[in-house]
């Protein structure tokens, strides 16, 4: 019984082999082939192009300083200042409602019509004014 185990396992071990040195003689074809294929290319040069010289205003040096315009002009910084001012009024409209003593409490002074309705508005009509500066051409 052990004669015959060693046998199908001396068989398993030879099937192996074969199958090994299968594998590295189909490796070996293509190592050759591909060493044919590169025998068998050809070599083509290529040249470079020249790059066009560009434009001296489209170069940046630093050395000199180029004057890049500006991405609003006057009137418009004008306009944005003019809306922050608003706004910043319209803040200013809204502070407040301190209570004169700690023991009291007094709605009129907190929800006054200047702090709930004036001063948003306001601020409303700064940010209308900043969005008409910044898309004023």
């Amino acid at each position: 019984m052990d004669l015959l185990k060693f046998l199908k396992f001396d068989g398993i071990i030879h099937t192996m082999a074969k199958k090994k040195n299968k594998i590295t003689s189909s490796k070996k074809a293509a190592a050759e082939q591909s060493t044919n294929k590169a025998e068998a290319k050809k070599v083509i040069k290529t040249v470079k192009k020249k790059q066009e010289s560009l434009p001296k205003t489209a170069t940046r040096s630093s050395n000199t300083q180029t004057a890049e315009p500006l991405l609003f002009g006057r009137e418009n910084y004008l306009w944005m200042f003019a809306g922050f001012a608003v706004i910043m009024i319209g803040m200013l409209l809204m502070m407040g409602g301190s209570m004169p003593d700690s023991n009291t409490w007094d709605e009129s002074l907190i929800y006054s019509t200047r702090r709930t309705l004036i001063a948003p508005f306001v601020i409303l009509v700064g940010l209308t004014i900043e969005f008409f500066a910044i898309f004023r051409k």
